[in-house]
């Protein structure tokens, strides 16, 4: 049975939320580098932010759901992919240093990270801004759910 226009429209805003979420979590995590003293707790918080989130699933999720075959959704999903790939290189770059964070190894995680970033604007630009707005505003209530329950 097809699904209704209105329950796609929901999946592909569901799908939206978390690369939302991603996004607007980037240039905070830019200020956390700084802030980490291993290259453990570097890769696990790009890893929580990577899979947490199921990016890779989630952009191809949302493309495929809202946006019509063609050229528009053929780049927004390479960028989408793209992004996801920037963080999970940085992922495994990080699995084979062990110990202190050097400060090569901060600025390869910020220049990887604000290349995501950039991605994930390119990916969100090909949907309508009302849907960008009401999945961060869904990022926020859940945020706020979320701390409220601690």
């Amino acid at each position: 049975m097809p699904k209704s226009a209105a329950a796609v429209t929901s999946e592909a805003g569901a799908a939206l939320v978390p690369v939302v979420r991603v996004y607007d979590a980037l240039d905070d995590l830019v200020t956390v580098i700084e802030s980490l003293e291993s290259t453990a707790e570097l890769r696990r918080t790009i890893k929580l932010l990577l899979t947490g989130n199921r990016l890779r699933q989630n952009v191809r999720k949302a493309a495929d759901l809202a946006l019509p075959i063609g050229p528009v959704h053929d780049e927004a999903l390479r960028h989408g992919l793209d992004a996801a790939e920037y963080l999970s290189q940085t992922v495994a770059y990080y699995d084979t240093l062990l110990g202190k964070l050097p400060r090569d190894a901060r600025q390869f995680a910020v220049q990887a990270i604000k290349a995501c970033k950039q991605e994930l604007r390119l990916f969100l630009q090909a949907f309508p801004d009302d849907d960008v707005e009401r999945a961060r505003r869904t990022v926020y209530v859940l945020d706020v759910a979320s701390f409220e329950s601690m």
